[in-house]
């Protein structure tokens, strides 16, 4: 049965920690409809507790639209008014009682790349709800023996159409869902979901990529110099979508003290690009896109990814282009206005020799085109 509870506390470790069921401590629950939940856009799904089989939902205050912020999963920590308790078993019904968009797009990446100027590239048109960061995604993605799974996919399908929560329904819009870059690891799995979605993949050089991600950590105010395994594995646990610590050999010995920043970056980046080129593989397409052509080649970009919505049209075009004009991520932790250090020169100099030394880093840069 799905029950509504009163939020006693909340907490979580620093902006940017994944939706966990941990952060909230919730009152004794009451019973609450299914058609509640499906019918008000103020609940929206926030995250899963797969050993538990169950689903978090958070209502949000009315009219807060979740695709006007940058990363939807702090807005729906911060301004949650109540909570709500859904078996798996019930999630499809949920799902089935919510109306759907004309289109939905998949917006994956190796993060640090553009992916949220993308989504907010999107959420300039009119008939477009582009959502960054549902993070029930990140969670899924880091349990790897549901991969490949009737059971994943099923319970993603519902994920995903509970997910569809504009203020103002319109059948006539398309719907955008940028994820976290961890999202890649089953990329197949989202694809298999929902066959009737479009797919991007956004990608960005390993340099650029690992300085961009140490200065985003450090602005979550993240103790970054060099440890222990045991010092990252917060970070391994979620960004490695279930990677074993030996993968981090090709790098650096996991056993040593001094593992630093780029070296376990590195290896997450390899495994990003791995996963995705098993995806593209195996047959799923990809409209593809490098940070470099996001930036550099404007225009084109962002009529490659109207393209995927069939609102490539001129005007649509130059309205796109206006995201252009302000930090996508201003607001929260990340912006680039929160000036922080840069790399270590000796973490930079380990990362360079990996591009050119070794045969993973190689391998992959090289079947992505860097």
């Amino acid at each position: 049965m799905a029950t509504r509870h009163e939020i006693k506390t909340r907490n979580r470790e620093f902006e940017a920690a994944p939706a966990s069921m941990g952060q909230f401590e919730l009152a004794e629950g009451t019973p609450i409809s299914l058609g509640e939940l499906a019918s008000n856009p103020a609940w929206t799904l926030y995250t899963v507790d797969v050993p538990g089989n169950q689903a978090l939902f958070l209502r949000i205050p009315d009219g807060t639209d979740l695709a006007a912020s940058g990363f939807s999963y702090p807005t729906q920590f911060t301004e949650a008014i109540e909570a709500a308790l859904v078996p798996f078993h019930e999630m499809k019904a949920i799902a089935d009682g919510v109306p759907q968009p004309r289109r939905l797009v998949h917006l994956f990446s190796t993060g640090r790349c553009g992916s949220t100027l993308a989504s907010r590239i999107f959420g300039q048109l009119d008939n477009v709800w582009s959502l960054s960061e549902p993070d029930t995604f990140t969670i899924l993605a880091n349990i790897p023996h549901l991969r490949g799974t009737r059971e994943l996919r099923d319970l993603l399908n519902a994920c995903l159409k509970i997910t569809y929560k504009p203020v103002t329904e319109n059948p006539e819009n398309s719907c955008v869902l940028k994820y976290r870059s961890e999202a890649t690891y089953f990329a197949e799995d989202m694809v298999a979901a929902t066959p009737d979605s479009a797919s991007i993949y956004l990608y960005r050089e390993p340099l650029g990529f690992t300085k961009s991600i140490y200065r985003f950590a450090a602005r979550q105010g993240v103790d970054l110099s060099p440890g222990p395994k045991e010092k990252f594995a917060f970070f391994w646990d979620f960004l490695g979508g279930g990677t074993d610590w030996n993968d981090i050999a090709d790098f650096v010995d996991p056993e040593s003290d001094q593992i630093g920043f780029a070296d376990f970056q590195s290896v997450l980046w390899c495994h990003r690009i791995e996963n995705y080129l098993s995806a593209r593989a195996h047959g799923n397409e990809f409209a593809e896109l490098s940070y470099d052509q996001l930036n550099r080649d404007r225009e084109n970009s962002v009529r490659k990814l109207l393209e995927t919505i069939g609102a490539a049209t001129p005007t649509n075009i130059t309205r796109a282009m206006e995201a252009y004009k302000k930090d996508a991520q201003a607001g929260t932790a990340g912006a680039n206005s929160n000036d922080v250090g840069e790399l270590p020169q000796d973490q930079l100099d380990r990362l360079i020799s990996f591009t050119q030394n070794n045969p993973r880093m190689m391998a992959a840069m090289t079947a992505m085109g860097i």
